[in-house]
């Protein structure tokens, strides 16, 4: 694909604009073109020189004086040239061109064109899988990212609020809640058995540097798992251990002593 612009009269500079690549990164666009301008002979307001004026957007701002001021016959010149674009999310995207005069005369500047590409703009990264949540187990997260140069947030919502983060979270890594936050979702949960399942809400966020490039979220079943057993009818079962305080049975963490050092129970 190619864009003509034209400029004047007698004979009318045309310069041919044409995409060679591009490249997105941390919502940065930079997009690469090739131009060629010709005229095959050239008198009068030549001499006053041809200027390529680009930019990001149709204000232009960037300029290559193409044919200097004095040349008054010429057939062609050809070069290459970049533009920036900073904070992009969407698609399609547009760059803007004109030819001018380096000095005013008679057809002089010429329309404004736009070169419009479709690009693959910077996406949230997307939740891909939870392995088997028991709320009492090391568990990870993992994640497709579209830029391996993206940060990543982690935070889960139980019974609708934040309950906590992990920050610079990499997919697939192993993380857990410690003790008192698994009390807490007992607690939560109002008290629950051993096998008690519940839907939680996992929310990745996703940095370009210090700009976040969105977010996805994904609900998650998990599973209290108990951390004690108990025997029922000769079948050892999971249960959630409960001790009195002030007068409450409240859900709690059981310990064991193995060899004098003391370890949470199963699992």
């Amino acid at each position: 694909m190619s864009i003509n612009l034209i400029m004047g009269v007698n004979p009318r500079p045309t310069c041919v604009i044409s995409l060679v690549d591009y490249s997105i990164s941390g919502g940065t666009l930079t997009a690469n073109f090739n131009y060629t301008l010709s005229s095959m002979g050239g008198y009068d307001w030549w001499g006053y020189g041809v200027a390529l004026e680009y930019g990001e957007n149709n204000s232009l701002g960037q300029r290559i004086d193409l044919i200097p001021k004095g040349t008054n016959r010429w057939s062609a010149k050809s070069g290459s040239l970049s533009i920036a674009k900073y904070g992009v999310t969407t698609t399609p995207q547009s760059f803007f061109f004109r030819l001018n005069s380096l000095y005013p005369t008679e057809g002089c500047p010429g329309d404004i064109y736009n070169y419009s590409i479709d690009v693959d703009v910077a996406k949230p990264s997307i939740i891909l899988d939870c392995s088997q949540l028991i709320f009492e187990n090391p568990f990870f997260v993992s994640y497709m990212s579209y830029s391996n140069s993206f940060n990543h947030d982690l935070h889960v919502d139980i019974n609708n609020e934040w309950f906590k983060g992990w920050y610079g979270y990499s997919s697939g890594t192993y993380i857990s809640f410690s003790d008192n936050e698994i009390l807490s979702i007992y607690q939560k949960f109002g008290m629950p058995q051993a096998g008690f399942k519940a839907n939680i809400k996992f929310t990745l966020r996703t940095w370009s540097g210090n700009k976040e490039v969105g977010i996805n979220s994904a609900f998650v079943e998990g599973v209290i798992g108990g951390t004690s057993k108990v025997m029922d009818r000769g079948i050892w079962k999971n249960c959630v251990p409960y001790c009195k305080d002030n007068e409450i049975w409240k859900p709690c963490i059981s310990y064991y002593n193995d060899n004098g050092v003391w370890k949470r129970s199963n699992p």
